[in-house]
């Protein structure tokens, strides 16, 4: 972290150094000749992922061939920023990663969780019980849904959600071998 005496000295420098004008003239195209349009190469197998993803069978994660792995590197980046109090840059990777595969629980979890964080309750609520309706056998989106309820002052609903949660907590740990 800088201190103040050393952020005064580098804005100095920057503004010391000298500003070059740049004609809008000098950057308009020299030649009107029309370029060729790209070939689009597209494979059979891609052509009909993408038709998959259009109809709305298949996520982007699947017609590009993204592995769960690569996704979550990703989601690991949020969750640190999300740690750090950088709750923007966190609901960006978030955001990213939901729109690239919005079947994974996880992605709509946090951003509900994010969301909550950042005082936007109907979008943490919205993102949430899309993760329950994804993954209703894990008991995080039902522990902070209840939160969520709570701070919207619905707290028979909360008291519902953290039953289940605990429900579903414990039916995960019924069914893990011993």
């Amino acid at each position: 972290m800088l201190n103040t005496q050393q952020n005064t000295a580098i804005k100095d420098r920057i503004q010391a150094q000298p500003r070059t004008q740049v004609s809008m003239e000098s950057q308009q195209p020299q030649s009107t000749a029309k370029l060729p349009a790209p070939e689009l190469i597209v494979d059979e197998d891609f052509a009909e992922r993408l038709e998959g993803f259009i109809k709305g069978e298949l996520t982007w994660a699947e017609v590009e061939g993204w592995t769960v792995d690569q996704l979550y590197y990703y989601a690991q980046m949020g969750v640190d920023l999300m740690q750090c109090g950088r709750l923007d840059d966190a609901e960006q990777i978030f955001d990213a990663c939901y729109a690239i595969n919005p079947k994974d629980w996880y992605f709509s979890y946090c951003l509900g969780h994010i969301s909550l964080m950042k005082n936007a309750t109907e979008r943490a609520v919205a993102f949430l019980e899309i993760s329950i309706a994804t993954a209703p056998v894990r008991p995080e989106p039902f522990l902070i849904l209840a939160a969520a309820k709570t701070r919207l002052g619905q707290q028979a609903d909360a008291q519902k959600l953290l039953a289940r949660a605990l429900q579903v907590w414990q039916q995960t740990q019924a069914d893990q071998p011993k």
